[in-house]
């Protein structure tokens, strides 16, 4: 840019003709960055915003109360006492794999 800078033509027509197509080049490029500032907002607010999250959580909250809820309702309408196992009970080592401790 700086070459055709030094070599202008001296014709204004010519100037006239450069210049438009700069400020053309410029628009476009404008236009460019204008768009992609507003594409990284949108994408920024989607993905960071507190809002995108809020909706999440509350479907927890919620989700995990009606569960709740179920298991109390599912609780108290049956009553079935669980039979306990009885623990098991060591044997004693044989003799030969005791331990003699002095």
């Amino acid at each position: 840019m700086l070459n055709d800078l030094k070599n202008l033509p001296d014709d204004t027509d010519k100037l006239k003709e450069i210049i438009a197509l700069m400020a053309a080049d410029l628009n476009s490029q404008t236009a460019m960055i204008d768009k992609l500032k507003h594409q990284l907002s949108t994408l920024r607010r989607t993905q960071f915003g507190s809002s995108s999250e809020a909706l999440d959580q509350l479907e927890l909250v919620l989700e995990c109360e009606e569960l709740a809820a179920a298991a109390d309702q599912e609780g108290e309408a049956e009553d079935i006492p669980q039979k306990s196992r009885p623990q098991p009970q060591r044997k004693p080592l044989p003799e030969h794999h005791r331990v003699r401790r002095n």
